[in-house]
């Protein structure tokens, strides 16, 4: 049998890495971009494709004189947001991330089963004295 130190122990890492993993890898459309919190805090040039290397290197080559009308319409512009139809959202989600969420909600039904399983065992034990 289990000593009541390891199956406390054992409940609490199941429900510490559970449920962080539930909130962060829940599905949600996030800007028509990002499919979880995870994609979307970690991730968060995976879709931007004028983040690359090259653009950036070529947007710091061109010299703008600061205060002309050319340097004021490059830092007020606003870049149009990628719009990505639902089925490829949902396929980006599903591999990587969706097993992970899955994965995170079978953590925290484990560990609230063996939590309830424990204190049922418990209380019977102080029943039986």
């Amino acid at each position: 049998m289990i000593s009541a130190k390891k199956t406390k122990a054992f409940i609490i890492i199941l429900l510490v890495l559970g449920i962080p993993g539930t909130v962060v890898f829940f599905p949600v459309n996030i800007d028509n971009r990002y499919t979880c919190l995870y994609h979307r805090l970690f991730i968060p040039h995976h879709l931007n494709p004028h983040s690359s290397d090259s653009s950036i290197a070529n947007s710091h080559r061109q010299i703008v004189n600061p205060g002309s009308l050319t340097h004021h319409r490059r830092l007020t512009k606003e870049e149009e947001p990628v719009e990505i139809s639902y089925d490829e959202i949902m396929a980006r989600y599903v591999t990587p991330f969706g097993f992970l969420w899955w994965g995170s909600l079978l953590l925290v039904a484990t560990g609230v089963y063996v939590w309830k399983k424990f204190n049922r065992s418990q209380r019977s034990k102080f029943v039986g004295l």
